[in-house]
């Protein structure tokens, strides 16, 4: 159990106000997902491809620490922060989260120039 304790009714307001931000989520996801393509496929000179890797990289990370900055401000500043991000939830997009930015800055320090 990861500590969510909606009504029916709560949890269908809650996803209906939440809907647009998830079509956010998912576009930045795929712009950030697109930039690395061409590295991935190789289907240009390899300082353009990886540097359009990298804006990629660093598009997700950006989202990923607006995201974790959101969600403890509500979790410990909003009236019901303990009831919308429960600690188990927390914990998972804090796990979640750190993974681009530990797996990010050593693959743009020391890999941007891998062919």
């Amino acid at each position: 159990e990861i500590g969510l304790e909606f009504t029916k009714e709560e949890a269908i307001e809650y996803t209906m106000n939440d809907w647009p931000k998830m079509q956010a989520i998912y576009l930045q996801h795929l712009v950030g997902s697109m930039f690395c393509i061409p590295s991935l496929l190789g289907l240009t000179d390899p300082a353009t491809a990886s540097s359009l890797a990298i804006c990629g990289i660093l598009s997700e990370m950006g989202w990923e620490l607006q995201d974790m900055t959101e969600i403890l401000y509500i979790r410990y500043c909003k009236k019901d922060g303990k009831k919308l991000m429960p600690g188990a939830i927390v914990f998972i997009f804090a796990l979640h989260h750190s993974l681009t930015t530990s797996l990010g800055i050593p693959m743009i320090l020391y890999y941007r120039n891998m062919t």
